[in-house]
């Protein structure tokens, strides 16, 4: 875990203003009517977001974005776009979702896993603000690197899902599942994550791997009203079957699923404002190996990796273990690799500070495309 001082975060994040209460001039999610209260002071300098088009801070954005303190709002990605972009090869397209003021003060939750747009873009054109949570998963059958050809009277875990680093492989198999490949080195690349490899035991595959982290771009045309947390991390592994007693077939425990990768977060604003703010790319943990039970005695499975975050990367799940009681013998499964980390980027105009943030893994921070009108 890394603090970052005075620094731009990598979430691509698109505000362009801010709610303002006449009385304390501070942004207010429940505004009646927030397109009133545009802020003037940046009007002459325009954000030329990453990957979007060049007028798109320019234009207008329709309605507006307000998820109140307490509730719980889904964005869904089939829902029209108000435009479709490419991003080049290997990279998916980015469904932009264009508002004029966005006020996130519950959870908002982006899930690509049923959507045929993998990558989201939330612009606002007016204000921007986040004291709550917005929560990017990505889809689940993108899968990273699984359990191969299973041995018989065996167990395997699946593979952790690679991003800004490899997965951490699976264990177990023949061969073991190799860690699934790091991908997408730009800064302003805006891509999901991958989910981790599947689990088993014997001929039978079980545990499901961790889904992945979602992608998102959030796009602030004015100022950033950042005091929440902005998550597309990757999710945990499942946990490995259980094995029960036989003689003189072993009682078999399933390996567990691999972490899926972290996501990508990329932010965009003139100015980034508030604090407190939490940004999180992390892997998840890969899934505990399954239980051997005897007749008396039972066997635990291994623990799952740990996935990647800021200070270490996804790391490997812990071994099984031949077990027996008399006559009677098992095989407790092993634990799934961890998933790797996503990446989180931070872009602001040069020379424009930012304010203590929380990234895990730590933020790139980058210089903004702006345009300055003349007076």
């Amino acid at each position: 875990m890394m603090r970052l001082h005075c620094l731009p975060l990598l979430v691509i994040l698109t505000a362009c203003s801010s709610h303002i209460d006449a009385a304390t001039n501070e942004p207010r999610p429940d505004d009646p009517n927030p397109s009133q209260h545009a802020i003037s002071a940046s009007s002459s300098v325009t954000l030329i977001p990453s990957n979007l088009p060049p007028d798109t801070c320019t234009t207008a954005g329709a309605g507006d974005l307000i998820v109140p303190r307490g509730t719980s709002v889904s964005l869904d990605p089939n829902a029209a776009c108000d435009a479709v972009v490419s991003q080049g090869p290997n990279l998916p397209a980015i469904c932009v979702r264009k508002f004029a003021n966005v006020a996130i003060a519950g959870t908002l939750a982006i899930d690509t896993r049923t959507s045929s747009h993998d990558a989201v873009a939330i612009v606002a054109t007016n204000a921007f603000q986040v004291s709550g949570r917005i929560d990017g998963r990505g889809r689940g059958d993108v899968r990273g690197t699984g359990g191969n050809a299973p041995e018989p009277g065996r167990a395997w875990s699946g593979a952790g899902a690679g991003h800004a680093t490899p997965g951490a492989p699976g264990l177990d198999g023949d061969p073991p599942a190799a860690g699934g490949g790091a991908y997408a080195t730009s800064r302003t690349d805006v891509a999901t994550g991958a989910a981790g490899g599947v689990g088993g035991v014997g001929l039978q595959t079980g545990a499901a791997g961790g889904r992945a982290g979602g992608a998102l771009h959030i796009v602030a045309c004015h100022d950033l009203d950042l005091s929440g947390t902005l998550s597309v991390a990757g999710g945990n592994g499942e946990r490995g079957g259980d094995g029960w007693a036989g003689n003189p077939v072993p009682a078999l425990g399933g390996g567990g699923g691999g972490g899926g990768s972290g996501g990508t977060l990329l932010v965009e604003a003139l100015h980034v404002l508030g604090s407190g703010a939490a940004l999180s790319a992390i892997g998840g943990t890969g899934g505990t190996g399954g239980t051997a039970f005897l007749p008396t005695t039972t066997w635990p499975g291994g623990a799952g990796g740990a996935g990647g975050t800021g200070s270490h990367g996804p790391t490997v799940g812990e071994n099984s273990n031949y077990v027996s009681e008399g006559p009677y013998q098992g095989i407790t499964g092993s634990g799934g690799g961890g998933g790797a980390s996503g990446r989180i980027a931070i872009l602001v105009p040069t020379g424009t500070a930012l304010p203590a943030v929380t990234s895990d893994p730590p933020a790139t921070v980058g210089a903004a495309t702006v345009q300055t009108a003349s007076r």
